[in-house]
């Protein structure tokens, strides 16, 4: 899926909503196959929830994680695009692109460049108060933050990504699946278990039969 549409109308960047909820993120862990990928999904459900940062990079930060984790493993590749379409909502352009939409503008507010610009710094500082307040200095100011806008200038929206990332402990809200939806998630990924079991032990049948024509036709050439 492809959300191309801007959240922000041309000339206008999306920065955080004052007094906005926190980042939320459910993950992957509902499962035993996508267990593995529950910090992909995290770090995905992060960024799509971060003002101003894209779909494309929300999507590509996902894939590396994944393939990273999975290596060549089948199944677990397998596993990782169900766990996407979980945690996108779904496969359906119309429906992922208008759930990340509607997403940022709840959390998000759109201001011109050189305002959104201007108050970079504020938002920082109100990050780390709330979550990392041993990083202000005594007048409740930024230490360093020179040298954190040189490295991130024009990137807030990284910024503030890897810094939900790095302090997920206080500053992601990392909320639970109701049980109908758990046991909906469970009872799927058991019928799976089981068709591709049934699927494996019919292969292994056939190779069998296979086998025993082959051994009965040298026989029978043998006589």
């Amino acid at each position: 899926v492809r959300c191309s549409r801007p959240v922000c109308p041309k000339g206008q960047r999306a920065i955080r909503r004052e007094g906005a909820a926190r980042v939320w993120a459910f993950g992957c862990n509902a499962t035993q196959s996508q267990s593995v990928l529950h910090k992909c999904c995290l770090e995905k459900e992060i960024c799509m929830r971060t003002c101003g940062m894209e779909w494309a990079k929300c999507s590509e930060i996902f894939g590396k994680c994944a393939v990273k984790t999975c290596g060549e493993d089948d199944s677990c590749l397998d596993a990782a695009e169900t766990a996407d379409r979980l945690i996108s909502g779904g496969d359906s352009h119309m429906t992922v692109c208008k759930a990340f939409r509607d997403t940022q503008h709840e959390l998000c507010t759109c201001l011109p460049f050189k305002e959104a610009k201007e108050g970079a710094s504020v938002r920082l500082a109100s990050f780390y108060a709330a979550f990392k307040p041993d990083r202000l200095d005594e007048n409740g100011d930024v230490k360093g933050a020179e040298e954190v806008w040189k490295k991130w200038h024009g990137r807030e929206p990284e910024l503030f990504f890897e810094l939900t990332r790095k302090y997920s402990i206080d500053a992601l809200d990392l909320r639970i699946r109701p049980d109908e939806e758990l046991a909906r998630l469970q009872a799927e990924e058991e019928a799976v278990r089981r068709q591709a079991e049934e699927e494996e032990m019919a292969i292994r049948r056939e190779e069998e039969e296979r086998l025993q024509r082959r051994q009965a036709e040298e026989m029978a050439i043998r006589r």
